[in-house]
């Protein structure tokens, strides 16, 4: 017989998750400019997307007791398959930059620019 965890309060559910928003904050802060606005556009991306699937139920199965912790279940991953489209997308875009003359220019391609490597590496963020 499996007891139930004991609820955490409103108010410190909204401590962590302030906490968790402010450390997240504070570490994009930290990269180049350009990095910073990727990830930040990213997770603006993976937030509207977590968001869509809240509010249509689209690709959700249609149960009747559906709980909180069964829909954000399934919206998890179905965020995590979009990620994971975009990360197979991302490779093939950088085996096609292979190879790199010169090489020190893989990451960054030419005239410093940002190329896919960079674009996609930042999903791992």
């Amino acid at each position: 017989k499996m007891t139930p965890e004991p609820k955490t309060s409103t108010n410190t559910q909204l401590k962590e998750c302030g906490s968790v928003l402010f450390i997240l904050a504070w570490i994009t802060l930290l990269q180049e400019p350009p990095c910073a606005r990727l990830i930040a556009t990213t997770s603006v991306f993976y937030a509207f997307i977590y968001a869509f699937f809240r509010k249509t139920g689209v690709f959700q199965p249609s149960w009747n007791d559906r709980s909180h912790e069964n829909g954000a279940g399934w919206r998890s991953r179905l965020v995590g398959s979009v990620n994971a489209l975009l990360l197979i997308f991302g490779s093939s875009l950088c085996f096609l930059e292979w190879p790199y003359n010169p090489v020190v220019e893989g990451w960054t391609g030419p005239g410093r620019v940002w190329s896919h490597p960079v674009t996609f590496a930042s999903l791992f963020v």
